[in-house]
């Protein structure tokens, strides 16, 4: 921490002269208004602008996802299409849940969200392509989630009367006897006919599509037979269309499409993409450890740290070294390409002072770190259950100050815009979430806080960190800030705005400072 004396030292910082190139950014968590981040990296991607490294914590890691390995599509087209993601206003006014993101759990809901496309009616662009088997593609969502069948896998399934009834269908299906399918696909399909010969035509506008298509995703929705009971870890199921979204058998080489070589030195600098989540299980295992440190020192205690709020900085400091250490022990991150795993400046051994799990990040790594409390269930990878990283760790700084990754873009949506986050409710829905969301912007604006007061590169008189890390801030208009909390299509299409603007004013301002990107297209 820099006193104020040593403070006065520092140069004075001109942005005009700073040869640094931005190479990094932290982007918070915050699902709601990640239509601000979608927007921000469009803007990047029009004006042929990147990142080599992108340190996320929730929602940010699927934006970066986006930006980087979007699955079928282009990523201009894929962060614009998030905001697809909003449910129809006509709708929201009334039932305020985004039932398009957040499925009921349960073996039927993956094929009633399947059978619902089959009704909807493209929005802009060209018309869906038309399956030649959708038979074949309603039997294959079904099968999904048995690998192969055999005779053993039919008896080690015996147990469980549902899988029994599926293993009978499949055998059925891709057995000897080719029957069964033939007959089914020599019936005509009807559902085709209605979208294709009167729904397009009833419905020429893209408003009146949306709003069809979400009526159409709620009443499937309403009607999905679910599993959800008391005994359940979580309201719903993780993140089913993730797979959908971000290409993860090419994440690790899109990463390293943002590879480039330096000028002066000609060596590459390597890109990567991270994301934090809470290892629950490591956590409980450690805490009668800590607990046993901070009963021999109680200035390192709760209680501790009480008292030295009051008689003095050293103990208060002290306590939140400690506190800091614990929750980075317990933080564990998920990192693309896997290779930059052995790059760690970090000890991987469980028994060393400064432990930290990295693990190659896939679709089982993003679902740890969207695993939120009581809306998903935990995740487990191996023996370990994993929740959201954003609730503990919102602005994910990770190993920025350890390797000088300086200077770098801070994008938050969470401490930037607490006056519009934490405020009066506006209804028993509104009062809820903002209830989930008030800890998370307190934490926000603590990491972001602690994290100044710890780099030496801050001036801590002015508070200004010389370029080191340069914040965006967002221009949300008056009109909309008491509803960025909001999944309707209005909210994100006006928050998507906003971070096109934003990401713009950016490039402008910082673009000789950015690298180009060297993928033209997907």
């Amino acid at each position: 921490m820099v006193t104020a004396k040593a403070a006065k030292k520092l140069p004075p910082y001109d942005e005009r002269n700073d040869p640094r190139m931005i190479e990094t950014v932290v982007m918070s968590g915050g699902a709601p208004q990640s239509p601000l981040m979608a927007g921000f990296l469009h803007a990047l991607w029009k004006e042929n602008k990147t990142f080599l490294n992108f340190h996320t914590s929730g929602a940010g890691a699927l934006m970066a996802l986006l930006f980087i390995a979007p699955k079928d599509k282009k990523p201009d087209e894929a962060l614009r299409g998030w905001v697809e993601a909003g449910v129809a206003d006509e709708i929201y006014r009334t039932l305020p849940q985004n039932f398009k993101l957040f499925h009921k759990p349960g073996l039927f809901a993956p094929i009633y969200a399947r059978l619902a496309e089959r009704f909807k009616v493209p929005i802009g662009g060209p018309k869906t392509p038309e399956s030649k088997d959708p038979v074949g593609d309603f039997m294959a969502e079904l099968f999904a989630s048995i690998e192969s069948y055999s005779s053993s896998a039919t008896s080690s399934l015996r147990k469980d009367p549902v899988e029994q009834i599926r293993d009978v269908w499949r055998a059925m299906w891709v057995g000897a006897s080719k029957k069964p399918r033939a007959d089914m696909l020599t019936i005509p399909d009807p559902i085709r006919r209605l979208r294709e010969k009167w729904l397009t035509s009833w419905l020429p506008k893209d408003e009146d599509r949306r709003l069809y298509n979400d009526m159409v995703d709620l009443l499937f929705s309403a009607l999905t037979p679910s599993t959800l009971s008391s005994k359940s870890l979580g309201m719903a199921a993780p993140l089913p269309f993730l797979e959908k979204l971000v290409d993860f058998d090419l994440l690790d080489l899109r990463v390293k499409d943002l590879n480039v070589r330096d000028r002066k030195t000609k060596q590459v600098k390597h890109a990567h993409l991270c994301v934090n989540a809470y290892n629950m299980t490591r956590d409980a295992r450690e805490r009668p450890h800590r607990r046993d440190r901070q009963e021999l020192d109680p200035g390192q205690s709760p209680a501790g740290a009480q008292a030295a709020a009051l008689g003095g900085d050293a103990s208060r400091g002290k306590w939140r070294n400690e506190h800091k250490d614990g929750l980075e022990r317990v933080m564990e991150y998920f990192v693309a390409p896997s290779d930059r795993l052995k790059e760690s400046h970090t000890c991987n051994q469980d028994g060393c002072p400064d432990h930290v799990a990295f693990h190659a990040l896939n679709a089982q790594g993003i679902r740890a770190a969207f695993s939120m409390p009581f809306i998903y269930p935990p995740a487990k990878i191996k023996d370990d259950f994993y929740s959201e990283g954003a609730d503990h760790q919102p602005i994910n700084f990770n190993t920025i100050d350890k390797i000088k990754d300086f200077p770098f873009a801070l994008v938050d949506v969470l401490g930037q815009l607490e006056d519009h986050l934490v405020r009066k409710p506006r209804d028993l829905w509104d009062a809820y979430v903002i209830s989930i969301m008030t800890p998370v912007v307190a934490l926000a604006k603590a990491q972001i806080e602690e994290f100044k007061e710890d780099n030496p590169n801050c001036d801590e008189k002015s508070k200004k960190w010389n370029g080191d890390m340069l914040t965006v801030r967002w221009n949300v208009p008056p009109e909309a800030q008491p509803f960025v909390m909001d999944w309707s299509y209005s909210n994100l299409s006006t928050l998507f705005k906003v971070g096109q603007e934003t990401g713009a004013k950016f490039v402008k301002r910082y673009g000789h400072r950015l690298h180009n990107r060297t993928w033209k297209s997907r």
